[in-house]
């Protein structure tokens, strides 16, 4: 693999990354906006405008001029909003990678933003918004999301509600735009790629900051720095738990913990405790709730990573009664905090070590993965970390900082509970 990184504009980077086998290239703008980004006033409008720029731009003006395009060079246009990025991307066999970029570039400066097509996206966005709300797991997630990150930007939603994305109009989406969009922005191309052709291809299709022609609004120019939540994690907290009620027949639980800035390296910690509880169906939690207990079908553990603040979140499901309910919760509660005590084996910590360097390697011929990897490391680390360097790293870590970060996260006053049932269960 070899990679190149550089700027375009004071305000745009790139980075180019070569894999050597595949026909497809990935091309992916990122910008470093999303919902916590957002004024009240205007939650939601990150993702809106994510559906808005596949509705066609000055060249190709129907969403139909625009995709055809990629559809014939076997590709396709997507994207997808996070709390703290927006990400555009294209997929299409590398004989059409300038046709490509040069769509991605379109997108970005040449958007129409038409009133009529903005009126059917905001009915999209919002039977998204509703069908989200009807689904017990997902209100789960926001629930524990609104727990662990209390008091902060980043506790509510991503698709806003149907009142904000309703009230959403083109002046805001430009603006929006102009504010937002014109600083650490990454343009990232991976695949079996010429990089110095594809350098060139970028810079010609990137070559200024993107500018909609609108008055300027006052909310957004006095609310765009970002608030920023460093040593969240150390802070004094609480034990807290919601409860949602649904009559359904299963129960979603979710339990979650705030943790490290994107830089700290015992974030890594938990990819670890991740593989050592959840990793497959031998690992502790998997063998206590399903292989004994019968208890689920599934478990996992996700984080959430943003340059300030991170979670670590243990999700599963059961049915919906009570005994299962806080049975499930008791014996996650007991795994995490076994692993404060030293009760990982050397087998289980060095299998666990050895299947997250094997999927390392593994995507190393991932031209989607790397191109979306490379573009946030360039935002959060300043230049794209090769893949070996995280091999270097999780074989530098050692059972002794699994028990340091255990100790430092799994703590009553950290741990928040979410979980929906048909009664409430007494939680201390």
């Amino acid at each position: 693999m070899k990679v190149k990184y550089g700027n375009l504009t004071k305000n745009i980077k790139y980075v180019v990354s070569k894999i050597n086998c595949g026909n497809e290239v990935t091309i992916l703008l990122r910008v470093n906006v999303g919902s916590r980004d957002e004024p009240d006033s205007m939650k939601g409008i990150s993702h809106l405008l994510e559906h808005m720029f596949f509705r066609g731009t000055e060249k190709y003006p129907t969403q139909k001029d625009l995709t055809v395009e990629l559809y014939k060079c076997g590709g396709d246009f997507n994207a997808y909003t996070e709390k703290d990025s927006t990400v555009f991307h294209i997929t299409v066999s590398k004989k059409c990678i300038e046709k490509g970029i040069e769509i991605l570039s379109e997108s970005y400066y040449n958007s129409l933003f038409r009133d009529e097509d903005l009126k059917k996206e905001k009915k999209i966005v919002i039977n998204e918004i509703n069908d989200n709300l009807s689904e017990p797991s997902t209100l789960m997630l926001y629930g524990l999301d609104e727990l662990v990150f209390q008091k902060t930007r980043l506790e509510k939603d991503i698709a806003g509600t149907v009142e904000t994305v309703s009230s959403l109009n083109i002046f805001n989406l430009k603006n929006f735009i102009n504010t937002y969009y014109v600083k650490d922005v990454v343009v990232s191309v991976s695949g079996n790629i010429d990089l110095n052709k594809t350098i060139s291809l970028v810079k010609k299709y990137f070559n200024k900051n993107v500018y909609y022609d609108v008055k300027k609004d006052n909310i957004l120019i006095k609310d765009k720095k970002r608030i920023l939540y460093y040593d969240y994690y150390k802070k004094k907290s609480v034990f807290r738990d919601k409860y949602i009620k649904k009559n359904v027949e299963q129960s979603y639980i979710g339990i979650g913990f705030s943790s490290y800035e994107y830089k700290d390296d015992k974030r890594y910690i938990m990819s670890i405790i991740s593989e050592l509880l959840t990793g497959y169906l031998g690992s502790k939690l998997y063998e206590r709730l399903r292989g004994k207990n019968g208890l689920v079908y599934g478990v996992s553990i996700g984080t959430e990573k943003y340059i300030d603040i991170s979670q670590i979140t243990v999700t599963c499901s059961t049915e919906n009664k009570k005994e299962n309910i806080l049975k499930c919760i008791v014996i996650i509660l007991e795994e995490l905090n076994a692993l404060k005590y030293d009760t990982i084996t050397d087998e289980e910590f060095n299998d666990s070590i050895s299947n997250i360097i094997e999927n390392i390697k593994n995507g190393k011929n991932d031209h989607e993965y790397l191109a979306d990897k490379f573009a946030e490391d360039l935002i959060y680390k300043g230049k794209p970390v090769l893949l070996d360097e995280y091999i270097q790293k999780y074989n530098s870590f050692t059972k002794e900082d699994i028990i340091v970060v255990a100790k430092e996260l799994f703590t009553k006053d950290k741990c928040k509970i979410c979980y929906t049932g048909k009664d409430r269960i007494i939680l201390k």
